[in-house]
């Protein structure tokens, strides 16, 4: 193993902000629910929203070193035993290289093994090619489609919706 999973410590927020080097970068990663450009401070605002409404819970990647190099929330729905993922990022030095397939399975280990959930999902842009190719390898399947779910400039972009159960 390359990773090691952590809860989220203040001061994260530092290496994700840099990992967001673009708007598109942005869109595909949040939907434009944290302001762009994102600051430390519109980060953290965004993170705290998103515990307050769905109770996500921080989970940060880092390498061996202890250096952050990869970033997801996670709420668990009780009444239908099941965990969303979301806000998911991996550094961008980092990409291509299977850090993004590692910290996914460190993902599903807590999420079936820890938490004890029947099954993860999450949500996917269909342009973002490089993360649901990640996603798939790493056991998700599609479960929806929706064509027409985000309009980013001249773009539509279409979502996908997918799932992993414990193997």
């Amino acid at each position: 193993m390359r990773m090691r999973l952590r809860p989220y410590r203040q001061g994260d927020g530092a290496y994700i902000v840099k990992w967001v080097d673009s708007q598109r970068i942005h869109t595909l990663w949040c939907a434009n629910q944290i302001a762009y450009p994102m600051t430390e401070e519109t980060f953290e605002t965004g993170r705290e929203a998103g515990i307050a409404k769905w109770g996500n819970s921080c989970f940060t990647a880092t390498d061996q070193a202890g250096t952050p190099v990869g970033y997801f929330q996670m709420s668990i729905h009780e009444a239908d035993n099941t965990a969303f993922m979301g806000y998911i990022i991996v550094d961008r030095v980092c990409r291509g290289m299977g850090y993004g397939q590692e910290m996914m399975e460190l993902a599903k280990q807590y999420g079936f093994q820890l938490a004890g959930v029947g099954k993860l999902r999450l949500a996917a842009f269909d342009c973002n090619v490089q993360a649901v190719s990640c996603y798939k390898k790493c056991g998700f399947i599609v479960i929806r489609y929706e064509a027409d779910a985000f309009c980013y400039e001249q773009e539509i972009w279409g979502r996908y919706t997918l799932e992993a159960c414990p193997a």
